[in-house]
C-alpha cells in the first residue's frame, strides 16, 4: 500500500468508527416589545423616565457527548426610546445578560452555571452641573460549582453593585 492509500484508508476507518457525537441542540430567538418605568437616583431629586423598546432573548441548548445538557441564554434591549417625565431628557438604555449552565442529566451532579448583567441608564444632555454623574451603572454577576459528589464548592452571588457616573 502507498502512503496516500494508508493514510485515506485510516482516515476513512476513523469516519466510519465515529465517536458518540454532541447534539448541535436547539436555539430559540424571540423579540418581544416593552414599555418600562425607571427612577435615575444618581440625580436630586430622583428623575422618572419611560421607555419602549424591544427585548431581543436568545436561548441555546443542547446535550453534549458527555451526556451534560448545556444551556445559555442572551438578553438584551434594542431602540429603546427613553424620556424623562418631569424634565423631558432624553435616555439611552443599554442591558446585556447573559447565564450559561452546564448540567450531567443523570444526577444533577456535576454542575456550575454563571450569571452576569450590565444595565446602562444613560442620561443625554449634560450640562456639567452634576459632578457626581447622571448616568446610572448596574452590574450583577453570580456563579456557583458543585462538584460530581454533588458538594457545592462555589456559591458566589448574586452580587450587584450600582454605580453613577
Amino acid at each position: 500500500m502507498t502512503g496516500r492509500a494508508v493514510l485515506a484508508t485510516c482516515v476513512l476507518l476513523a469516519l466510519l468508527s465515529g465517536t458518540a457525537s454532541a447534539d448541535p441542540g436547539d436555539t430559540v430567538e424571540q423579540r418581544i416589545p416593552f414599555l418600562a418605568i425607571q427612577t435615575n437616583t444618581c440625580i436630586t431629586p430622583p428623575e422618572t423616565f419611560q421607555g419602549t423598546g424591544f427585548f431581543h432573548v436568545k436561548t441555546h441548548t443542547s446535550l453534549g457527548a458527555d451526556g451534560r445538557l448545556h444551556v445559555s441564554n442572551e438578553f438584551n434591549v434594542e431602540s429603546v426610546q427613553a424620556v424623562a417625565l418631569v424634565s423631558g431628557k432624553r435616555y439611552v438604555m443599554t442591558a446585556e445578560t447573559s447565564d450559561s449552565s452546564n448540567t450531567d442529566t443523570t444526577d444533577l451532579a456535576p454542575r456550575e452555571g454563571t450569571f452576569e448583567d450590565h444595565l446602562l441608564f444613560i442620561r443625554q444632555g449634560e450640562d456639567g452641573t452634576l459632578i457626581n454623574g447622571d448616568d446610572l451603572y448596574q452590574k450583577g454577576f453570580a456563579h456557583f460549582t458543585v462538584n460530581a459528589n454533588g458538594v457545592t464548592t462555589v456559591d458566589r452571588g448574586p452580587e450587584f453593585t450600582f454605580e453613577c457616573r
